[in-house]
């Protein structure tokens, strides 16, 4: 029976363009075997810098050696050798969410708001040329973002805004699902749409979008919530919960609201999470 011994080695600091072949040769007690030469090869990877850098070595668990660059502000994507696609992820702002009008106190002027959509995206592989690339990030309600020549601008909406509760009491519907991408290394939810207002029978918490309220999807705003008697209580509906920053979601619809005398008053919808720009590449 003949022993067979397996041996693995990595290389690092290879040249793109540059041509490589490698040589290698048993030794046993025997002495030294002849030479074995490979195939000329090349090692051609993308290199570029800008945003927050991460080197992730075993990117989404397939054992390669990826970079990935997060941009959650305007800045630049400089491209010093493309040999190979990028992956990029392009997400606009989220709507805002509608806000709540009319009064508790009447059950025929019970308004709450409607949750906001989910922002645009665009999610492919693109040659992107050596040079610099600007980049900017939607802020705002429903604003694009936006990759050199690249935007999120008509691209696929994201989840839709969940509808306010307005017949009945109850919780306000939920946002429709963005898209889920591993493009950062890890599986996130983007650009679902904000969960619609409430009129509930528990008190709902402001700002979160508290009991009551529509959840939201991928990054989104809940729905706010509504008091069960708002004419008992000082401001009896919630505001809508706001998108998570750089998720892209949609803004929570406000709840049903009131000022404890009879009085229309209104509360805001939350406002859309800002936009992101993600781009990842193979390194090794």
């Amino acid at each position: 029976m003949v022993a067979v011994a397996t041996y693995q080695t990595s290389i690092t600091g290879t040249t793109p363009y540059a041509d490589y072949q490698f040589g290698i040769r048993g030794e046993n007690q025997m002495g030294i075997g002849p030479q074995a030469v490979s195939p000329t090869a090349q090692f051609n990877f993308n290199k570029a810098s800008g945003g927050t850098e991460v080197e992730d070595t075993n990117y989404n668990n397939t054992g390669e050696t990826w970079m990935i660059h997060t941009f959650t502000s305007p800045d630049d994507f400089i491209v010093e050798s493309n040999p190979r696609d990028f992956s990029v992820f392009v997400a606009g702002s989220g709507a805002n969410g509608g806000g709540a009008t009319g009064n508790c106190c009447d059950a025929n002027l019970r308004h709450p708001g409607g949750g906001g959509r989910g922002g645009n995206y665009l999610l492919s592989e693109e040659h992107l040329s050596v040079t610099t690339h600007g980049v900017t990030i939607g802020t705002g309600s429903n604003k694009p973002s936006t990759l050199g020549a690249l935007t999120s601008a008509g691209g696929p909406a994201g989840g839709g805004g969940g509808a306010g509760k307005h017949t009945g009491d109850g919780s306000g519907s939920p946002g429709g699902y963005g898209v889920t991408t591993e493009i950062s290394g890890t599986s996130i939810g983007y650009c679902g749409g904000g969960g619609g207002g409430g009129r509930d029978n528990t008190p709902g918490s402001g700002g979160g979008g508290g009991v009551g309220g529509g959840v939201g999807r991928d990054g989104a705003g809940s729905g706010g919530g509504a008091y069960s008697d708002c004419c008992s209580y000082d401001n009896g509906g919630s505001p809508g919960g706001s998108g998570a920053a750089n998720r892209g979601g949609g803004g929570g619809g406000a709840g049903c609201v009131s000022d404890g005398h009879n009085v229309t008053t209104s509360k805001p919808g939350g406002g859309g999470g800002s936009g992101v720009v993600i781009i990842a590449y193979r390194t090794g």
